[in-house]
């Protein structure tokens, strides 16, 4: 199959992060000039969209993986979107201690009470 993509290309990328951060390999590849846009799709938008297009609905939830060493039972969760995480926390929203982390720990951004958003 891949020899009949003609169009694509294929490029490898290895190293520690921010390596595997889009912006960090479109800039690398072939950088953004004034004027010009780039569109990435995350592994999960894919999943969204591709519900979409075979159901006609658009998926107004999203699952969330309830982790950690503080998480007393790790489980998925199904919140709509739109919905702070800190909402479905319960008492821990309040705790110093507990972060709630949305996609990568790395390049973090410190929001209100301890909840760490990207």
């Amino acid at each position: 199959m891949e020899k009949s993509l003609t169009s694509i290309q294929c490029h490898v990328i290895e190293g520690p992060h921010p390596t595997g951060n889009p912006g960090f390999q479109i800039h690398h590849i072939d950088p953004i000039n004034r004027g010009e846009f780039v569109w990435v799709v995350r592994p999960q938008d894919l999943v969204l969209i591709i519900q979409f297009l075979t159901t006609g609905m658009y998926p107004q939830r999203i699952r969330l993986a309830v982790t950690g060493e503080v998480a007393p039972n790790p489980h998925y969760i199904e919140i709509p979107w739109g919905v702070p995480v800190s909402s479905v926390m319960g008492s821990t929203a309040t705790d110093p201690e507990i972060r709630a982390i949305a996609g990568n720990i790395l390049p973090r951004k410190m929001k209100k009470r301890g909840i760490w958003v990207l």
